[in-house]
């Protein structure tokens, strides 16, 4: 009946939560009878495979023949969810807190398979939402493949998970969720990776460490930068900004984000452009090709007023010089645009857009 379709979907949803809390209790005592395999553990694991045995079952009944969520999964079914979520989100920021500064391998362990879990409730949320479901300001950076998602360092990614968690709690949408568990994946990767480099009995060199957790001294790491120009790549410029505005709410001073479109008739073009554009920039002014369409700069400690200064000051200065690889140029500011780096960028690219 169609009166009974929300409770149907309602119902799908909390056995979806069930089998995810089975799946990371299987884990947990897979760990601890692997590190100290007595009868005992190996009792309990087997226990918890019947009890997921049951899930499993049930859940195959709610499901139609192409495995997809019956229809009626409605708001109730979201919040649900993003209640799972918004628990394995928080514990995980909780967890990076204590290791941001001393990773070690057990902490690390713990920490992905928090990741895997959030990871696994993102995938819930967006059986939830329907796949037509955009918001309006999904388009854009917000909407890139996860697959080709440039993520940056550990650190930088996990504050950008927590930025990305936020704004599709207020605007839920599924390719937004799509960007969510890309993001998660690949802090779970990084993990992973940091935890066995850690296990491997030898302490990673001091700029991978540095790298992995997000240290200001990494400037001049490689995967930081653009091969071409030299300057601040996408992760490069994720990690340094979000410190940038970090520092800027905790005192609350002001931050300009200038994003310019570029349309090089060749790559030389492009370079005298950035070349250009970076003679004109003060010396903590972050300048980065952002991607092959975007270049953007961060103004840290800049107001509305001298934002617009300075845009006007590139403009005049690239048409003065004939260039033109820049097409067209817009900004977003902090408080007025929003606190978080994506805010910024997303405010950004729909004036651009406009």
């Amino acid at each position: 009946m169609q009166g009974d379709r929300p409770q149907q979907g309602y119902e799908l949803l909390a056995l979806l939560r069930k089998l995810e809390t089975r799946i990371a209790r299987i884990e947990k005592h897979w760990h601890a009878f692997r590190i100290d395999p007595r009868p005992e553990r190996l009792q309990k694991l087997r226990r918890t495979f019947e009890g997921t045995e049951q899930v499993l079952a049930a859940l195959a009944s709610h499901l139609d023949g192409s495995g997809e969520l019956r229809p009626g999964a409605d708001a109730r079914a979201v919040v649900e969810a993003g209640r799972t979520l918004d628990t394995s989100l928080a514990e995980v920021t909780r967890a990076w807190g204590f290791l941001r500064s001393k990773p070690d391998p057990s902490g690390l362990d713990g920490l992905a398979d928090r990741l895997a879990r959030a990871e696994a409730a993102a995938a819930i949320l967006g059986l939830a939402l329907p796949p037509a479901t955009r918001s309006e300001g999904s388009q854009g950076l917000m909407a890139s493949s996860p697959a080709t998602y440039d993520t940056g360092n550990l650190d930088g990614l996990l504050r950008r998970v927590h930025d990305d968690w936020q704004t599709l709690r207020r605007q839920p949408a599924s390719d937004r969720v799509g960007v969510l568990r890309g993001e998660l994946a690949e802090a779970r990767r990084q993990t992973e990776g940091l935890r066995t480099h850690l296990q491997s009995g030898d302490r990673p060199d001091p700029e991978t460490a540095r790298y992995l957790t997000g240290a200001s001294e990494a400037v001049g790491f490689a995967p930081y930068r653009d091969a071409f120009t030299g300057l601040y790549n996408r992760a490069g410029f994720d990690a340094l900004a979000g410190a940038e505005l970090k520092r800027c709410r905790r005192y609350s001073r002001d931050f300009g984000l200038l994003v310019l479109e570029v349309q090089p008739v060749d790559l030389e073009d492009l370079r005298a452009t950035l070349a250009t554009l970076q003679s004109l920039l003060r010396g903590y002014d972050l300048l980065s090709r952002y991607s092959d369409r975007l270049v953007v700069v961060g103004l840290p400690e800049t107001d509305a007023a001298e934002t617009r200064r300075i845009a006007a000051r590139l403009l005049r200065a690239l048409e003065e010089s004939k260039q033109v690889a820049v097409r067209r140029l817009s900004y977003a500011l902090m408080p007025d645009d929003g606190v978080s780096l994506s805010n910024l960028l997303d405010r950004a690219e729909e004036r651009l857009s406009a």
